[in-house]
Formats: C-alpha cells, sequence, structure tokens
C-alpha cells in the first residue's frame, strides 16, 4: 500500500508539487487518496475476512459513518464471489433505547447521560419523545415534582433530581416506548434484520450501546 501511494505522489516529471512529499497535509485529495482509502479498504478487507471466520450471513452498516464504509466495502468486493451480504442500518442510540423502556430503571438509564441546563419539556422530548402539554406540566407543578422555571441538569450520572418526575410520567413514557418499539420492529423486518440468524452490526464506536439495545430488544445475540 505504501508503494502505491508513494508512486502516485512522487512518479511525476511535469506538475511536481512540494506537497507531494506530505502524504498526510491538509489537502482533501491527499487525504482521501493516502488515508481514508486505504484505512477504509483495509478495514472493509478485515470485515469481510471477520465475517466469514465467525459464519455471518449478513453485516448491518450501521448509520451515519457506516453509510460510507458499506459503500467502500461494496466497491472492494465487486464482482467476488462471497456468502456474506451487506445493508445499511438506519437507527440511533435515540431509536433503540426508548423502545426498550418497560420499568423505571431502564428511563433512569437513558436520563442519567450528560445533560447541560434546558427545561424539563425539552429534556423529555429529548430523552424519551414525550410533549409535554401545558396541562401536564401544570400537574406536576402543582403536585411539587418540579418548580416552575427550574432547568434540568445531569451530571455524574445522578439523575436524583429528575427521578421523581420521571416515575409520574413512567405510564406516558412506557406507551409511547411501546408505539416506537411496534415502529421499531416494522423496520427491522423490513430490512430483514428480525429475520437474518447470523448477522452482525459494523460500527466504530466502542460502548457497543445500540448493540446492547438490540441484542435486548430482539433476545438474541
Amino acid at each position: 500500500t505504501f508503494g502505491l501511494l508513494i508512486n502516485k505522489s512522487l512518479n511525476k516529471i511535469g506538475d511536481f508539487s512540494i506537497h507531494d512529499l506530505k502524504l498526510f497535509s491538509n489537502d482533501a485529495y491527499q487525504i482521501g487518496f493516502n488515508l481514508v482509502g486505504p484505512l477504509l479498504t483495509a478495514f472493509a478487507n478485515w470485515t469481510r475476512m471477520s465475517a466469514e471466520q465467525n459464519n455471518i450471513d449478513c453485516l448491518y452498516f450501521l448509520a451515519r459513518e457506516g453509510k460510507l464504509i458499506k459503500e467502500v466495502y461494496d466497491l472492494w468486493f465487486e464482482g467476488q464471489p462471497s456468502s456474506v451480504a451487506s445493508k445499511y442500518l438506519v437507527v440511533s442510540r435515540r431509536a433503540v433505547n426508548v423502545p426498550n423502556i418497560t420499568t423505571l430503571e431502564d428511563v433512569l438509564a437513558i436520563a442519567k447521560s450528560t445533560y447541560y441546563p434546558n427545561t424539563l419539556s425539552m429534556f423529555v422530548r429529548e430523552r424519551f419523545g414525550i410533549t409535554l402539554s401545558d396541562e401536564k406540566l401544570e400537574e406536576i407543578y402543582s403536585k411539587g415534582l418540579w418548580a416552575k422555571g427550574k432547568l434540568v441538569e445531569v451530571n455524574n450520572e445522578n439523575t436524583t433530581d429528575v427521578k421523581d418526575v420521571l416515575n409520574y410520567l413512567l405510564p406516558d413514557i412506557i406507551k409511547d416506548a411501546t408505539e416506537e418499539r411496534n415502529g421499531l420492529m416494522q423496520y427491522l423486518s423490513d430490512v430483514d434484520f428480525t429475520v437474518t440468524e447470523n448477522k452482525a452490526v459494523v460500527d466504530v464506536g466502542y460502548s457497543g450501546t445500540i448493540q446492547k439495545a438490540l441484542i435486548k430488544l430482539l433476545s438474541e445475540p
């Protein structure tokens, strides 16, 4: 690979630039040809090899970075016989975590992520997809579950401040989670994720949050 890069950059008689000596400069073309290209093709090769060794039938490339990675993967192996299919999986942490909610503990597990000061309405909408009506907010204030004008802030996974109000909203959150679960399961069915037995999610993340949620949702590895 290094030889190919040197040949491309330095095998010139005319139109030679001192920048050609910098394999990893800030030039977009050089970054693509010298760094991103070799990185992604090597990753595609390793992914295919790993899939074949583990008897994987289909690789699901996770949004959003997975779109480019899948395109490189498909081009790299175009025309080559293989039993490993590739598909693009459009889900996010938000999309898979909320449908998994069945208990207050599940709610608090989502709520514990760092959250910078914002209104209660915004917090509940962003984290759980619930839009609080004016009437609902007044109920919360009148019951002393939250002070009007107080902002939500979550640090160090501490959910003490919001625990009571989230417990009060639990029926609404679970109702919404059930509706979202139906939609998500329909999407996963449409892309054959629920029927493909030996599958793997290709991701550049390090914590496996989405994978863990999918495992829990489908009760399978």
